[in-house]
């Protein structure tokens, strides 16, 4: 690519996160994989980068790449949904931030995205809408093709280690393309400041029932969707407690990409996840302790920091440079680009 053409890469996707709308509602206020793409994607020289949302019906033939970030059809939160489709007809890659991948690949019918609950909802212009009923059944069609029948590649926020494969599985998708955000975020610092036994389960829903079963004494301090905080408050939150939980997720081992295992890093915390998902890292071995979880809540202050620096160690050593990762997000892209 050096010495060649600048190359015009426009990123967006059906959600307001995806698309960079964020509004009072729905603020920039946690990090997602779009934030690391864009980023990641700034610093090759020979990109120009935009991210926002589209208009449907908008000429998007100045762009050699659309990065468009998928959602489930029927999720609340997904309002630039036909947006999206139109930009489909235009040199693309998908991407997906949220780990319900398989979700996105199924109910693409007329029948569901035009249904009031669906439709209602999309943030569109009186004047879109009208067209968008308009081209309803050519779009519809065309839409099929690019992402239920024909889709080559997704581009994914995944750690080295794990199955990439397993995200995958059931959908159309022949390829996943992992980036790591890992190196972007975490930090070299080590301070242990006095920490409480206790522990910090952040999560989008409500796991006190589920985690019953993992029999702990220590208290548990539970953040999601009702009691919300933003993620520098929920940092601060870790910073003061010994360990963060990280429950079992529906395809725990595909090496999905889960901000917990760096906040742990960035805290000099103890992460606790379940073994499907740490059997990849390394030898895994300072991270498979849930199994024995009795004997790191009866550990002195010493070992727990031991513990703690143990599992840095081994995290440490299996993530990339953001070098590797500002390479290998170019390659990706211009893949895409000879591809289309």
């Amino acid at each position: 690519m050096e010495g060649g053409c600048v190359k015009k890469i426009l990123i967006t996707g059906m959600t307001r996160r995806q698309a960079n709308a964020s509004t009072s509602r729905a603020k920039q206020d946690y990090l997602t994989a779009p934030i690391i793409f864009y980023n990641i994607l700034k610093k090759i020289k020979w990109f120009k980068v935009e991210w926002r949302p589209i208009m449907y019906g908008e000429d998007l033939s100045s762009y050699d790449l659309i990065l468009i970030g998928l959602s489930s059809p029927n999720s609340l939160s997904n309002i630039f949904l036909f947006q999206s489709m139109w930009a489909t007809r235009y040199p693309h890659l998908f991407f997906v931030d949220d780990f319900k991948v398989k979700g996105c690949f199924s109910g693409h019918d007329i029948s569901n995205l035009y249904r009031d609950f669906t439709f209602v909802r999309q943030k569109l212009s009186a004047e879109e809408r009208k067209t968008v009923l308009r081209d309803k059944r050519y779009l519809m069609k065309e839409f099929a093709l690019n992402i239920d029948n024909d889709v080559d590649a997704l581009l994914a926020p995944l750690f080295e280690w794990g199955d990439h494969k397993l995200l995958i599985e059931d959908t159309p998708v022949e390829n996943v393309y992992g980036i790591d955000p890992s190196p972007f975020i975490t930090n070299n610092k080590i301070v242990m400041d006095k920490k409480e036994r206790k522990w910090i389960c952040p999560a989008l829903y409500d796991y006190s029932d589920k985690l019953k079963r993992w029999k702990l004494s220590w208290s548990v301090e539970y953040y999601h969707k009702k009691n919300y905080i933003s993620e520098a408050e929920l940092e601060k939150e870790c910073d003061k407690a010994y360990g963060i939980l990280s429950p079992k997720y529906s395809h725990a081992g595909s090496g999905w990409w889960r901000n917990r295992f760096n906040m742990a890093i960035n805290t000099n915390s103890l992460l606790i996840a379940h073994h499907d998902e740490i059997k990849d890292l390394g030898d895994g071995m300072s991270y498979d302790v849930l199994s024995n979880i009795d004997v790191v809540e009866s550990m002195s202050d010493v070992n727990l920091r031991k513990l703690i620096l143990s599992q840095r160690e081994t995290f440490l050593n299996k993530v990339k440079t953001k070098k590797y990762n500002i390479k290998k997000m170019e390659n990706i892209v211009i893949h895409a680009i000879e591809d289309n």
